[in-house]
Formats: structure tokens, C-alpha cells, sequence
């Protein structure tokens, strides 16, 4: 299923530490599905057919509305709307509903993370992969799904580099379809912790 940008979202966090206070801008891009689903099983060398395509009424599967909050140390935690410490356990939390319409096609996906000092120059620096699997899961969790269309992601609050004030994290959210009514989202690694001496 191919997903298309259409609206983006940010949340400033304002940090504050013992010696001066920091803001964070996190920020995330929602991805929404088009309205044509191609199904296929291997897309090495694969070209699609006009046939293979399927055009969806957007009267029946419309867009979802999907959110995107910062609470304070999991899912039923409060959104965060003030002042944080670096170190602070917060919850990403995502989640789509499409409200009168009952859907039971899709699930979301939580992919392709990063996070960015908001300098220019900066470059972003990939933590969840295009699968929704942490690439650094000994200090961050993969992400974890309550249902079909809720996501979150515990952490902390951190900065990438003291003499800035603030960082952007960004992630895309992909609509999978259903198989059988399961949905098919890969299954990360499990996270194997270093034995002590």
C-alpha cells in the first residue's frame, strides 16, 4: 500500500534543567493512504499493471484522522503541555480513527523515525527503521501497538547536542491492510540485553 504526505504536526516541548531552560520542537509527518492499493509479493524487478491496481471509493474508505500527542510516561499518562527535564520519561503516542465510518481494513505502522537538531546543517539521524524496529533498541524500544490504529514509543527527553535548544523527531505512519482480518506488521527483533561480569 503506497501512502502520500499530507499534513504535518508539531508539538514544542519546553525542557528545563538545572542550569537553563531548552525547548524541543518534536515533530511528525502522518502519512495518509491514496486512494489505489497494489498488492504484490516480491517488488524486486516488479512492475505494476495497470490491471493490478485497485481503485478505492473514497466514499467508503476515506482518510483516516489520525493524531499525534506527547504524554508523560505512557499511554494513559497526561498529554504534555509544559515544561520537561532531560531525562523525563515520556510516551509518543499515535493513533487514527475514522470516526462515523467503521473500518476494520487497516492497521497503522510507525516507521522511518529520526531526529534532527533543527540547524540547517543538520543531517537526521534514523532511529526506527522502515519496519517499526528500533535501530538502537538497548536504549529505545521498538514501538508498540495497542490495536490497530494506536502506536507509542517510551523515552526520554534528550538533546543531541547541549549547545542546542531543541530537536526534531520525525516518523511517518503507514495504513497496512489487513489480511484475513490480522494485521500483518513485521515483528521486530527481540532486544538481547549484555550480561554483566
Amino acid at each position: 500500500m503506497h501512502l502520500e504526505v499530507v499534513k504535518s504536526l508539531a508539538t514544542i516541548i519546553h525542557v528545563s534543567n538545572t542550569f537553563l531552560p531548552i525547548r524541543i520542537l518534536f515533530q511528525i509527518l502522518l502519512f495518509f493512504c491514496t486512494i489505489s492499493i497494489v498488492l504484490a509479493v516480491d517488488f524486486d524487478d516488479y512492475e505494476i499493471a495497470d490491471y493490478n491496481i485497485t481503485n478505492l471509493p473514497v466514499s467508503k474508505f476515506p482518510d483516516p484522522d489520525c493524531k499525534y500527542h506527547i504524554r508523560f510516561y505512557n499511554r494513559n499518562g497526561s498529554q504534555l503541555k509544559g515544561k520537561v527535564r532531560i531525562g523525563d520519561p515520556v510516551y509518543h503516542h499515535w493513533t487514527c480513527s475514522y470516526k462515523q465510518h467503521q473500518n476494520d481494513h487497516f492497521c497503522i505502522l510507525v516507521n522511518n523515525c529520526t531526529i534532527a537538531n533543527p540547524r540547517s546543517d543538520s543531517f537526521a539521524v534514523p532511529i526506527i527503521d522502515q519496519f517499526g524496529c528500533s535501530l538502537y533498541p538497548l536504549i529505545l524500544s521498538h514501538v508498540e501497538y495497542n490495536g490497530d490504529l494506536e502506536g507509542g514509543l517510551e523515552t526520554n527527553v534528550f538533546l543531541l547536542d547541549i549547545d542546542q535548544t531543541s530537536i526534531t523527531f520525525n516518523c511517518n505512519i503507514k495504513l497496512l491492510l489487513k489480511l484475513d482480518g490480522i494485521c500483518q506488521r513485521p515483528l521486530c527483533p527481540s532486544v538481547r540485553h549484555p550480561r554483566r561480569l
